[in-house]
C-alpha cells in the first residue's frame, strides 16, 4: 500500500536530485524537467493533501492556503522558464530551487506530522494520490484517461 506522505516525500527527494543534476549540467532539458515534475506535483498535492489538511488539522486552513501561495509562487517562476526564458536559466532555476527547499522543508516538518497526528488515513490517501497522479498526467501529456 502506498502512504501518501511517503510518497511525497520520495517525490521531494527526486526533484532535490533533479536540481542536483542540474547544478552540473546547465542543461535546459534538466530544468524543463524540474519544471514539469513541479508542476504535476503540486497539482496532486492540491488535490489529495491540502484538502485533508484543511479537514483535519487545526490551523489546516491557513497552513493550506501558505502552501497554495508558496505554489502558485512556484508556478510563476516555472512560467517564467517557459514562456520567457533568459538566456541563461541558472539564476532563474536557483530561485525556483530556494522556493521549493523552502516549501518542502515546511511540508516535511510541520505539515505530514500534524497530518499524521490527526489521524488521517494516509494509506487511503495514498490510493488517492496515485490515482490522481495518473489522472494529472495523462492530461498533461495529451493522453486520454
Amino acid at each position: 500500500m502506498t502512504d501518501l506522505l511517503e510518497s511525497l516525500a520520495r517525490e521531494h527527494s527526486d526533484v532535490k536530485k533533479l536540481f542536483a543534476s542540474y547544478a552540473e549540467s546547465g542543461d535546459d532539458a534538466t530544468a524543463h524537467k524540474i519544471c514539469d515534475a513541479l508542476t504535476l506535483h503540486a497539482q496532486v498535492e492540491e488535490e489529495v493533501l491540502y484538502p485533508e489538511v484543511r479537514r483535519l488539522v487545526d490551523d489546516g486552513d491557513d497552513l493550506a492556503n501558505t502552501a497554495e501561495a508558496e505554489h502558485a509562487a512556484i508556478r510563476a517562476l516555472i512560467a517564467h522558464v517557459y514562456e520567457s526564458p533568459p538566456p541563461d536559466l541558472r539564476p532563474l532555476v536557483d530561485e525556483l530551487r530556494r522556493n521549493v527547499e523552502h516549501h518542502v522543508a515546511i511540508e516535511e516538518s510541520e505539515l505530514f506530522p500534524m497530518l499524521r497526528a490527526s489521524g488521517a488515513d494516509v494509506e487511503a490517501l495514498g490510493q488517492k494520490f496515485d490515482a490522481a497522479r495518473g489522472e494529472a498526467s495523462s492530461r498533461s501529456s495529451g493522453q486520454v484517461g
